[in-house]
């Protein structure tokens, strides 16, 4: 039979079981409700859940406009380098 020891325990593990309790701790002091207006609705929700919710939202907005971003920069980069040797095929066919 093996004994529990803190040697079996990872670092990411030890993070896992620090942000789990923050985030119960969180919840537990957060459990009111909150009205929500939004256009013509409304409707209670607590508040942790709320905040929870906006978080999640604006990390993933964050993901994909950022990835939306770097294609745009992406392209753009290929189009000038494309353009580029556009004009100097144009200037050594003049020549």
């Amino acid at each position: 039979m093996s004994r529990f020891s803190l040697k079996n325990i990872s670092f990411s593990q030890i993070l896992g079981i620090i942000a789990l309790v923050l985030l119960i701790t969180f919840v537990m002091q957060n459990l009111s409700n909150v009205s929500v207006k939004f256009i013509r609705w409304t409707f209670e929700i607590p508040i942790f859940l709320l905040i929870i919710i906006v978080f999640f939202v604006g990390f993933y907005t964050s993901i994909f406009a950022g990835s939306g971003l770097e294609k745009f920069f992406k392209k753009k980069e290929t189009y000038e380098v494309d353009m580029k040797k556009i004009s100097e095929n144009a200037k050594s066919s003049e020549k």
